[in-house]
């Protein structure tokens, strides 16, 4: 038997997303991404800043106010209008996932999902830190605070994901 690339192609990028192994590494790599990454300084960075560590402390203080700073043109209208395109965009992979039954639109979706409210998280954090001038300590705890959030939304996206994946491969093979 002669195998074609298509059929190659097809059967290591399988469509069928939640019987994938490609999406499940996407997933599994975008929330260890976000759980890492914490206003735009790595958890550790936080964790020796905890502990009192003056370097650490700086270079915290000096990632979150370039982050901030990152951040700042998106309060606006910036920020308005990339909402606006990220709830469309999650209403098509929404409508056509759950209604037009598309496995690979259901699966974007609850990848991307998460994503809306960690953004507007994010925002809010760096609103607060440059409104209260936190640093050091109180910095540190806000830091923290979100990281665990982050880790907890994580925690149930996963766990929603791969119920309804589950699912899904279990209605749509044949036993």
């Amino acid at each position: 038997m002669r195998v074609t690339f298509g059929q190659l192609f097809f059967s290591l990028f399988d469509l069928r997303s939640f019987s994938s192994i490609w999406y499940w590494i996407t997933l599994g790599t975008l929330w260890t991404a976000l759980a890492h990454w914490v206003m735009g300084v790595p958890i550790d960075t936080v964790w020796r800043a905890r502990r009192g560590d003056g370097q650490a402390i700086a270079d915290m203080e000096d990632g979150v106010r370039i982050t901030i700073n990152r951040l700042a043109p998106w309060g606006g209208t910036a920020g308005t209008v990339a909402l606006a395109f990220g709830c469309a965009l999650l209403s098509v992979l929404a409508v056509l996932g759950f209604y037009g039954r598309v496995e690979l639109a259901q699966a974007l979706f609850l990848m991307l999902v998460p994503l809306l409210p960690i953004s507007l998280m994010r925002m809010a954090l760096a609103a607060r830190i440059r409104a209260e001038g936190l640093s050091g300590a109180a910095l540190v705890k806000r830091l923290m605070r979100q990281a665990t959030a982050f880790q907890v939304m994580g925690l149930v996206a996963i766990l929603v994901t791969g119920s309804w994946g589950t699912l899904q491969n279990l209605l749509s093979r044949p036993f």
